[in-house]
Formats: C-alpha cells, sequence, structure tokens
C-alpha cells in the first residue's frame, strides 16, 4: 500500500433533533489494498457512516443482551457414484458473506465486541462513552467538539461501540430513540483510522440495527445525508424513499436543504448480525432446486495420466451436451503488427504479451503488478480466495500451455480487477484503478481482433 495515500475527505451525514444546534458528520471508508480492499459492502472507514460501503466493510459482535446465532457451516460437497463427488453452492460464499464471517471468527476470538452504551451513571459506560467521543472528534475534525460531546454523553441518546478490551472504543454509532413513535435517528458513525481497513462498518451497522430493535423498540432508523453518504447508507439497507409517515417523524427532526433523507426499516423477523447463515440457507435450497434440472453439481475425479485428450474423452463433457458439431474455429482472426493472423497458440501468446505489456507500462497497474503480500494485507487472502496479478499472469503467458484459448486469458483479467473491487471499498483509489484496467485492457484486445460474425470476445 502507497504510504503516501491519502484518506478521502469525510463524508458528512447531516441530521439533528429539537435539542440540535448543527447537525453530525460522517466520514468515508478508508484506504484499502491495492487489489483489494475491504468493505465493504462492504467497508467503512468509518466515521459515522461513510459512504460507499464498499465502503463499509465493518463488522463486529454482539455483546449486551443480544446473543448472535454461531453461523452455518456450509455443506459439504457429498459423494457420489464411482468417486464422483457433488459440490455445493454454500461451498463459495460472495464477499459480503466473507467479511462477515471474519469479522465474526474476530468477535468469536474475543478480539472485539460491540456494546450497547448509554449514560446511566455506571463508570464503564462513562469510560467507553468518553472514548466514543474522543473517536468521533478525531475522525470528525470538522465538527465541534463541544457539540460532539453533548450529543454523545446526551441521556437521551443510544450508542454502539466497537470495543476492543474493556473501555476501549475503536468506532460506534450514535442515535437518538423516540421510542414512541418507534424510529431513531442516526447522529454519529465513524471508526478509527487504523482499524478501517479491517472492515468493520457494515458489522457495526447491522449490530446498531439489532441493539435499537432489541433494547429501545426501534422500527425505523432516519437520517440526513449528503451526497457523500449516500452510497454508504444505501448500501447499509437505507432508502432514499422513506416510507414512514410524515406526520410520525416531523417535528422531531430538523430539515435541511441540500440533503437526503434516508430511511431503513429494521425487520423484526431477521437477525441482522446473522444475515449471512440466511443467505447460505437461500443458496442451499437453490442448490438443491437446481439439482433436480442439472448436472452442474457433479464433479468428476480428475484425468488420471498427463497425455492429450481429446475433448470428448474427458469425464462429463459429454453429459454437458456437448458434440463433436459444437466445436469451431475462433470467430476471430489477430491482428499483430498491422498483420492479421489466424488464431495460433503463437499468434495468441504474442497478443497475451503485448496486452501485459501494454498495461504493465500504464502508471495505473502499480498495484496489479505484484501478488499482495500477507505481510501487508493479513485479511487479504481470508476474503481473496483466488487471487491473481499482472506479473504471474505473464509469468504464465511465457511458459505457455496454461493460457490455451483467449477465453481463459480474459477470465484471469476480468478475476483480477473483480478482486479489486470486492475488497476495496467503491470510493478508493484501487477500485478505480481496478475499473481503468480492464476498460484498458478490452480497449487494446478488441483493437486487435477482427471478427468474423458479430459477436465479440469481450
Amino acid at each position: 500500500m502507497a504510504d503516501d495515500l491519502k484518506l478521502p475527505p469525510a463524508k458528512r451525514l447531516r441530521s439533528e433533533s429539537k435539542e440540535r444546534s448543527s447537525s453530525p458528520a460522517f466520514q468515508d471508508p478508508a484506504k484499502v489494498h491495492p487489489h483489494t480492499q475491504q468493505a465493504s459492502a462492504e467497508t467503512v472507514n468509518a466515521a459515522a457512516a461513510g459512504p460507499d460501503p464498499a465502503a463499509a466493510n465493518l463488522q463486529h459482535t454482539v455483546s449486551v443482551g443480544i446473543t448472535a446465532e454461531p453461523p452455518r457451516k456450509g455443506r459439504e460437497p457429498s459423494n457420489g457414484p464411482e468417486g464422483v463427488k457433488y459440490a455445493s453452492l454454500s461451498s463459495s460464499v460472495g464477499a459480503y458473506s466473507q467479511r462477515e464471517r471474519h469479522a465474526r471468527s474476530m468477535e468469536e476470538d474475543g478480539q472485539i465486541s460491540f456494546q450497547y452504551v448509554e449514560n446511566n451513571g455506571q463508570p464503564e459506560n462513562m469510560m467507553r462513552l468518553v472514548a466514543l467521543k474522543n473517536v468521533f472528534s478525531k475522525q470528525l475534525p470538522n465538527m465541534p467538539r463541544e457539540y460532539i460531546s453533548r450529543l454523545v454523553l446526551d441521556r437521551n441518546h443510544r450508542s454502539v461501540a466497537l470495543a476492543k478490551g474493556k473501555c476501549s472504543a475503536l468506532g460506534g454509532i450514535t442515535y437518538r430513540p423516540f421510542h414512541e413513535q418507534a424510529f431513531a435517528e442516526i447522529a454519529f458513525c465513524a471508526v478509527a483510522a487504523n482499524e478501517q481497513v479491517k472492515g468493520f462498518g457494515t458489522r457495526l451497522m447491522n449490530h446498531a440495527k439489532e441493539f435499537a430493535k432489541q433494547r429501545d423498540g426501534i422500527r425505523y432508523f432516519l437520517t440526513y445525508a449528503d451526497n457523500a453518504a449516500v452510497g454508504y447508507f444505501l448500501k447499509q439497507g437505507f432508502t432514499k424513499e422513506p416510507k414512514l409517515d410524515k406526520e410520525i417523524w416531523q417535528g422531531f427532526i430538523k430539515e435541511y436543504d441540500s440533503v437526503t433523507l434516508m430511511e431503513c426499516e429494521i425487520a423484526p423477523q431477521i437477525t441482522h448480525t446473522d444475515l449471512p447463515a440466511m443467505f447460505e440457507a437461500q443458496k442451499d435450497d437453490l442448490d438443491a432446486r437446481m439439482r433436480l434440472h442439472s448436472h452442474s453439481h457433479i464433479v468428476h475425479p480428475g484425468l488420471p495420466d498427463v497425455k492429450a485428450y481429446g475433448i470428448g474423452d474427458i469425464p462429463g463433457v459429454k453429459e454437458a451436451a456437448w458434440s463433436p458439431d459444437s466445436e469451431g474455429p475462433p470467430p476471430f482472426k489477430i491482428l499483430l503488427k498491422r498483420e492479421v493472423h489466424d488464431p495460433t497458440p503463437l499468434a495468441l501468446q504474442q497478443l497475451m504479451l503485448e496486452v501485459l505489456q501494454h498495461l504493465l507500462d500504464n502508471d495505473g497497474s502499480w498495484p496489479f503488478r505484484e501478488p499482495v503480500s500477507a505481510a501487508d494485507v493479513p485479511d487479504y487472502h481470508s476474503i481473496i480466495k483466488d487471487p491473481i496479478d499482472l506479473g504471474t499472469m505473464k509469468e504464465l503467458a511465457l511458459k505457455g500451455g496454461h493460457y490455451i484459448t483467449l477465453g481463459i486469458f480474459i477470465a484471469d483479467m476480468r478475476r483480477m480487477c473483480q478482486n479489486a473491487r470486492v475488497y476495496n471499498a467503491a470510493d478508493t483509489l484501487f477500485y478505480k484503478l481496478a475499473d481503468k484496467m480492464e476498460a484498458l485492457f478490452e480497449q487494446f484486445v478488441n483493437g486487435h481482433l477482427t471478427f468474423q460474425s458479430s459477436l465479440a470476445v469481450l
């Protein structure tokens, strides 16, 4: 990660109750590692609702009064006849679930916890609130410290603290509940800068929803967000089209111009801190239904010998409706040095090496030139299970025998860019460079192909 990479500007979320004279602010997610950062859906840097969760990967643990059910384990592939195995959809979860699993593992190991805190005079709560006030003040430097202190310590407000240790706070959310109306207004949401790349934002918001529902009887979160914060809240389940009757909240929350009122309905039938288990249950059900109509779950044993096989001799190919008549030459020819070539292995290799060198020579490729180091980004490989980079792709292209088709090469390039978008927040430099690399790649490849039909490769 580049040491001189600056954090994005603070994101502000303005919202205010009757007692407020100014509005709280939200700051955006933290910087991420090249190939990907974590927000998070989903990574929130934190100060209050950082905009994009890709930006909001915050993750947490339930402690006071809420017990989160442990995550369900994915169904292991079962064995079929003659060594054939059945694959399961749940064995491959999405980026959101991977981040949540990582956060929950930290919770279960006791590294972090999430605490419901209120100003009730108890020494431990007071120390936690002071620590939380310090986080907000540091992450939101444009907000008056007196204003932050007044809201955080207000006995009418509640906070959910991301804790590490007995009375510390790495981040949190402060909100004002209106119990009779069953809604709450979010005032602050932030995570300490040195904890931002760990993806605690989304998890923090999920815990806040559960605490607000369980402890305060809240059914809706409301907040005013400026343009910089809207993206984060959308990824946390907020909408720009509130359904709550205006008569319920009008007069309790001050209205603002040039900002967006956003609302999140807190579903009583959902445990927000255990969403990955729900997603996996849905995947298991979808998997079972697909097996009734498809053989895609069948995994055949590997080929026993290292030799040339005909496509039809590979187990499972014919069962997938392949036939010799379905094969044909690639629908394109390759332009190299202004000459048209058939897509032979040598011509394909030359095209791949040229496009890789074109990307490596671009200034924006610096995050993708080498594999991501576990020493620099410890949790990278727990989120990204199939990493790839330009340097590795060049080695494979030079070696030959790996990229036997252009489609395999294209798949690796798209995977590299997608890995960056999965791990990093959408407003980070790495996410934007991934989009740039993919656009340059497609432009270069399509500029060196001539197609025999209207179908393009990219």
